[in-house]
This record gives C-alpha cells, structure tokens and sequence, in this order.
C-alpha cells in the first residue's frame, strides 16, 4: 500500500478528526447502531493508512485517543444492544476452554494496567449450551470492572457447576461502590444491565456481594441443550491479542491503550 505524502497524511488526520467528530455526535440506539459501526470502521481504515507515516509522538498519542475514544463508543453500543436483547441462539462449547483464553489473554492485555488474573476450574466442567457471544460481552464486563475498580493487583475468576448451571465467580480487591451500581442500573445500557440481561437470556442469574474489603460478582448460566442449534467453534487464543479489531480491546479500552 503506498504510504501518503506529507500533504496526504495531513488530510488524511484532518479526515479522520472530521469522521470521530460525526461519531461523537451519534446517539447510542437502535436507529444510529448501522451507522455508527460503519462510520467506526471507516475511521479505522483511515487510521490504518496513516499510522506508518506519522513520525511526530504528538500526532501519534492524538491518534491512538481518537481511536480509543471510538472503542469506548463501540462498547457502549455493545452493551446497549446486549442489555436490550430479547432472544438469541444457543450453540455447544467447552466453558472451560472458552473461558481460559478469554483470561489469559485479558491478563497478557492487563499486565500494562499493573493487573493480573487468575482463573481455575473447579471439578469437571462439561459441555454447556449457550451464547458465546453473549457471555464474552458480559464476561469482559465483568473483567473490566474488577480491573478499573479493584485497589489491589489480582483478580480472581473461577468456573464450577452446580447441576446444570455454569458458574462464574469473578473477586476483586475493594468495596463494591452502591451508589456507582445503582447509578450505572438506572441510566441503561450499562455493562451491569448487559450482564444481567445475559444471565436473564440464559435462565440464570447475576449477584454481586462484599466480604470484608473484597467484591464478589457471580454469573450463572443454566445450559440450553434442547435449544442448542449446532456446535460452536472456538476463535483461536491469538485472536484476541493480534487483531486489532478484537472485541476485547474494544472492551478494555479502559484500561488498555490499543496499538494501531
């Protein structure tokens, strides 16, 4: 691809500037939800011509925080359209091994943010019908707000089953902030009413608890085998880390300033 001239790259941040600022101007709802993503991925392409051209640090940090501040919109738009979902699809999955490259490619992404994850499981975790879709949304929330809220450096996450039902526990250092909590409730689309909505699509539920100076958030999903339409082929590991375009940077934008 032929990189810009100096005219060329000045256009084409002077094109990308005018692009974030329509971006900014869009409401998050279901009319502006095509638009939105198309004017996003736009920009992104724009970005990507001129990210080998550009040698000055300033224009460099001004890029990445468009780009980043286009992610925290992505996010919103994700959690808006999951917290309004009504019904969804259930494939077959491993929640073992679904889960395990999620975490530790959220800890590779998190070391940077001076955190770090752990994840077990406890006892034999069997196949499991559900969304993947939907649980990576709401388990990237919930890694999210353990990352931003916990006071130490760990984060705790383990998967166990009781009967049919996957559970989740996610554990952090800090005190749940309620009135934060009931704020982000009321005010919709937040990444607590996504969470909650994917246990709801899922016949499960969503508690969150404080023990002493800790904050415990438990998902739990019951496994939809007789709605199941087929098997669910997981991404592989280096997805996440190596595209740029990866849902989880978009979901940890945050707390992780992506690369171009």
């Amino acid at each position: 691809m032929k990189k810009p001239t100096f005219g060329g790259l000045n256009e084409l941040l002077e094109a990308i500037k005018l692009r974030y600022s329509l971006i900014e101007a869009l409401g998050i709802n279901e009319k502006n939800e095509k638009e939105l993503r198309e004017k996003i991925n736009a920009l992104f392409l724009h970005a990507r011509l001129c990210k080998d051209s550009i040698s000055s640090e300033e224009e460099l940090f001004d890029l990445l925080e468009i780009m980043n501040a286009c992610r925290k919109k992505l996010r919103s738009m994700n959690n808006y359209s999951l917290s309004k979902l009504k019904v969804c699809d259930y494939k077959s999955f491993d929640p073992e091994y679904f889960l395990e490259d999620i975490f530790v490619a959220a800890d590779l992404m998190l070391s940077s943010f001076g955190k770090s994850i752990e994840f077990k499981a406890e006892g034999r975790i069997p196949e499991i019908s559900a969304n993947p879709e939907v649980l990576f949304t709401a388990v990237m929330n919930l890694i999210s707000n353990a990352a931003i809220h916990s006071r130490g450096e760990l984060i705790s996450a383990s998967l166990s089953m009781a009967g049919n039902r996957a559970c989740l526990k996610v554990e952090n250092e800090g005190r749940l902030n309620l009135n934060m909590l009931r704020q982000a409730y009321n005010r919709g689309g937040s990444g607590v009413n996504c969470i909650m909505n994917a246990a709801r699509l899922h016949c499960g539920s969503f508690l969150l608890g404080v023990s002493g100076n800790r904050t415990k958030a438990v998902l739990s999903i019951s496994s939809m085998e007789a709605q199941s339409t087929g098997a669910y082929k997981l991404p592989d590991f280096t997805d996440y880390i190596c595209d740029r375009l990866s849902p989880m940077y978009t979901a940890l934008c945050d707390c992780v300033l992506c690369p171009l």
